[in-house]
């Protein structure tokens, strides 16, 4: 994941992308200060990989809505 969104601003320093959807889109962290948001957020590569607000509140509410669908 890192290798395929390295060409991200900031990867790393302002964003944490932690998982993408195929298509070219990611959800990721805002880091701040070196520590990652409770948020989660979108980049969609239809809008450059804006930052916006995704539909899961922290990283627990996307681990219950879709890491543990089967």
């Amino acid at each position: 994941l890192w290798r395929e969104s390295e060409f991200l601003t900031g990867v790393g320093i302002t964003v944490l992308p932690f998982s993408d959807n195929g298509g070219g889109d990611y959800l990721a962290f805002k880091v701040n200060d070196g520590k990652c948001s409770d948020r989660v957020y979108w980049l969609d590569h239809e809008q450059d990989y804006a930052i916006t607000d995704s539909d899961y509140e922290d990283f627990n509410a996307w681990v219950a809505n879709c890491a543990l669908k089967s």
